[in-house]
Protein backbone atom coordinates (compact mmCIF):
# COMPACT_ATOMS: atom_id res chain seq x y z
CA UNK A 1 0.00 0.00 0.00
CA UNK A 2 1.77 3.65 -0.97
CA UNK A 3 0.12 7.41 -0.55
CA UNK A 4 0.76 9.54 -3.18
CA UNK A 5 0.02 13.27 -3.09
CA UNK A 6 -3.07 12.73 -4.95
CA UNK A 7 -4.42 9.79 -2.63
CA UNK A 8 -4.00 6.78 -2.11
CA UNK A 9 -2.96 4.25 -3.96
CA UNK A 10 -2.36 0.31 -4.37
CA UNK A 11 1.60 -0.07 -5.81
CA UNK A 12 0.96 -0.06 -9.29
CA UNK A 13 3.32 -3.17 -8.83
CA UNK A 14 0.77 -5.24 -8.04
CA UNK A 15 -1.17 -7.19 -10.87
CA UNK A 16 -3.02 -9.50 -8.42
CA UNK A 17 -5.39 -8.50 -5.43
CA UNK A 18 -5.51 -11.72 -3.31
CA UNK A 19 -6.76 -14.83 -6.17
CA UNK A 20 -7.92 -12.09 -8.95
CA UNK A 21 -5.65 -10.90 -11.20
CA UNK A 22 -5.73 -7.17 -11.91
CA UNK A 23 -7.07 -5.98 -15.90
CA UNK A 24 -8.61 -2.59 -16.02
CA UNK A 25 -7.93 0.34 -13.43
CA UNK A 26 -11.67 2.13 -13.69
CA UNK A 27 -11.24 5.09 -11.33
CA UNK A 28 -9.28 6.55 -8.22
CA UNK A 29 -9.99 8.55 -5.16
CA UNK A 30 -8.32 9.95 -2.02
CA UNK A 31 -9.52 6.74 -0.51
CA UNK A 32 -10.68 3.62 -2.77
CA UNK A 33 -9.61 2.81 -6.34
CA UNK A 34 -12.12 0.57 -8.71
CA UNK A 35 -10.27 -2.27 -10.77
CA UNK A 36 -11.64 -4.64 -12.99
CA UNK A 37 -10.54 -7.96 -12.59
CA UNK A 38 -10.62 -11.59 -13.29
CA UNK A 39 -10.94 -14.54 -10.81
CA UNK A 40 -9.40 -17.83 -12.12
CA UNK A 41 -11.69 -20.06 -9.82
CA UNK A 42 -14.80 -18.43 -11.80
CA UNK A 43 -13.00 -17.64 -15.14
CA UNK A 44 -15.87 -14.61 -14.54
CA UNK A 45 -15.01 -11.01 -14.71
CA UNK A 46 -15.48 -8.77 -10.84
CA UNK A 47 -15.54 -5.18 -10.06
CA UNK A 48 -12.70 -4.69 -6.96
CA UNK A 49 -13.64 -2.16 -4.85
CA UNK A 50 -10.35 -1.38 -2.82
CA UNK A 51 -11.13 0.93 -0.20
CA UNK A 52 -8.23 2.43 2.31
CA UNK A 53 -8.57 2.55 5.60
CA UNK A 54 -7.27 3.72 9.45
CA UNK A 55 -9.12 0.81 10.73
CA UNK A 56 -7.04 -1.64 11.69
CA UNK A 57 -7.37 -5.39 10.55
CA UNK A 58 -7.62 -7.13 13.69
CA UNK A 59 -10.11 -4.59 15.23
CA UNK A 60 -13.42 -4.48 16.98
CA UNK A 61 -14.66 -2.15 14.06
CA UNK A 62 -13.09 -4.08 11.07
CA UNK A 63 -15.31 -7.10 12.45
CA UNK A 64 -18.41 -5.38 13.11
CA UNK A 65 -17.30 -3.76 9.32
CA UNK A 66 -17.23 -7.48 7.93
CA UNK A 67 -20.45 -8.30 9.72
CA UNK A 68 -22.18 -5.38 7.84
CA UNK A 69 -20.59 -6.79 4.34
CA UNK A 70 -21.70 -9.95 4.73
CA UNK A 71 -25.21 -8.71 5.99
CA UNK A 72 -24.42 -7.08 2.33
CA UNK A 73 -23.58 -10.44 0.61
CA UNK A 74 -26.92 -12.32 1.68
CA UNK A 75 -28.71 -9.79 -0.55
CA UNK A 76 -30.20 -11.50 -3.45
CA UNK A 77 -32.40 -8.76 -5.24
CA UNK A 78 -32.27 -8.50 -9.24
CA UNK A 79 -31.42 -4.66 -8.77
CA UNK A 80 -28.72 -5.06 -6.59
CA UNK A 81 -25.37 -5.88 -7.67
CA UNK A 82 -23.83 -9.30 -5.61
CA UNK A 83 -20.68 -9.00 -3.19
CA UNK A 84 -18.67 -12.31 -4.11
CA UNK A 85 -15.97 -11.57 -1.40
CA UNK A 86 -14.45 -9.20 1.28
CA UNK A 87 -10.47 -9.21 1.59
CA UNK A 88 -8.59 -7.41 4.29
CA UNK A 89 -4.84 -7.09 3.87
CA UNK A 90 -2.99 -5.19 6.88
CA UNK A 91 -0.37 -2.88 6.06
CA UNK A 92 3.24 -3.42 6.81
CA UNK A 93 4.18 0.07 7.09
CA UNK A 94 4.40 0.77 10.75
CA UNK A 95 4.29 4.74 9.71
CA UNK A 96 1.61 4.34 7.04
CA UNK A 97 -1.37 6.30 8.22
CA UNK A 98 -2.92 3.76 6.60
CA UNK A 99 -3.62 0.79 8.29
CA UNK A 100 -5.41 -1.82 6.12
CA UNK A 101 -6.54 -2.36 2.40
CA UNK A 102 -10.23 -3.70 1.98
CA UNK A 103 -10.73 -5.23 -1.19
CA UNK A 104 -14.59 -5.73 -1.72
CA UNK A 105 -15.47 -8.25 -4.79
CA UNK A 106 -18.95 -7.68 -7.03
CA UNK A 107 -19.83 -8.99 -10.03
CA UNK A 108 -18.97 -6.97 -12.93
CA UNK A 109 -21.83 -5.38 -14.56
CA UNK A 110 -21.00 -3.80 -17.74
CA UNK A 111 -22.97 -0.33 -17.97
CA UNK A 112 -22.18 3.16 -17.13
CA UNK A 113 -23.68 4.34 -13.68
CA UNK A 114 -26.52 6.94 -13.59
CA UNK A 115 -24.28 10.51 -13.03
CA UNK A 116 -22.39 9.80 -16.78
CA UNK A 117 -26.00 8.44 -18.06
CA UNK A 118 -27.28 12.01 -16.76
CA UNK A 119 -23.79 13.82 -17.71
CA UNK A 120 -23.78 12.55 -21.13
CA UNK A 121 -27.70 12.90 -22.21
CA UNK A 122 -28.34 16.05 -20.56
CA UNK A 123 -25.97 17.78 -22.98
CA UNK A 124 -27.26 16.09 -26.19
CA UNK A 125 -31.03 16.61 -24.94
CA UNK A 126 -31.71 12.71 -24.50
CA UNK A 127 -33.07 12.18 -21.36
CA UNK A 128 -35.93 9.81 -21.72
CA UNK A 129 -39.01 10.95 -19.59
CA UNK A 130 -41.84 8.78 -18.73
CA UNK A 131 -41.53 5.23 -18.89
CA UNK A 132 -37.91 5.53 -18.46
CA UNK A 133 -37.89 7.24 -14.99
CA UNK A 134 -40.93 5.35 -13.51
CA UNK A 135 -38.68 1.96 -14.56
CA UNK A 136 -35.47 3.61 -12.89
CA UNK A 137 -37.67 4.73 -9.85
CA UNK A 138 -39.44 1.56 -9.29
CA UNK A 139 -36.70 -0.83 -9.75
CA UNK A 140 -34.85 1.16 -7.34
CA UNK A 141 -37.59 1.64 -4.69
CA UNK A 142 -38.07 -2.01 -4.83
CA UNK A 143 -34.11 -2.87 -3.97
CA UNK A 144 -34.13 -0.77 -1.02
CA UNK A 145 -37.14 -1.48 0.29
CA UNK A 146 -36.13 -5.18 -0.08
CA UNK A 147 -32.67 -4.36 1.44
CA UNK A 148 -34.13 -2.17 4.36
CA UNK A 149 -36.24 -4.83 5.30
CA UNK A 150 -32.90 -7.24 5.34
CA UNK A 151 -31.95 -5.04 8.52
CA UNK A 152 -29.32 -2.95 5.37
CA UNK A 153 -29.73 0.81 5.98
CA UNK A 154 -28.36 2.45 2.29
CA UNK A 155 -27.09 5.47 3.50
CA UNK A 156 -25.45 6.70 0.15
CA UNK A 157 -27.82 6.25 -2.39
CA UNK A 158 -26.77 9.36 -5.47
CA UNK A 159 -26.83 8.66 -9.10
CA UNK A 160 -22.68 7.78 -8.58
CA UNK A 161 -24.00 4.46 -6.66
CA UNK A 162 -26.57 3.53 -9.50
CA UNK A 163 -24.95 1.30 -12.43
CA UNK A 164 -27.39 1.27 -15.67
CA UNK A 165 -26.65 -2.69 -16.99
CA UNK A 166 -26.36 -2.16 -20.63
CA UNK A 167 -28.90 -3.87 -21.82
CA UNK A 168 -31.17 -1.68 -23.61
CA UNK A 169 -32.67 -2.89 -26.73
CA UNK A 170 -33.52 0.20 -28.55
CA UNK A 171 -31.33 3.26 -29.13
CA UNK A 172 -31.51 5.48 -26.07
CA UNK A 173 -32.68 3.34 -23.63
CA UNK A 174 -31.08 4.40 -20.19
CA UNK A 175 -30.36 0.28 -18.77
CA UNK A 176 -31.59 -1.76 -16.12
CA UNK A 177 -30.72 0.27 -12.73
CA UNK A 178 -28.52 -1.62 -9.80
CA UNK A 179 -27.44 -0.42 -6.61
CA UNK A 180 -23.68 -0.49 -6.57
CA UNK A 181 -22.75 0.93 -2.96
Amino acid sequence: IARREDGISISMRRERIGRCDLSKHVVSSKASEVWIALDPRSRDYVTLKVFYTTIKADSDAMLQFRQYIERVAALKHPNIVSIRDMLVFPSNDPASSIASMICIVMDYVEGQTLADYIQHTKNVSKIRPGVDMVHLFTSLSRAIDYAHQQGVILGNLNPASILLRQNATASGQMGEPLLID
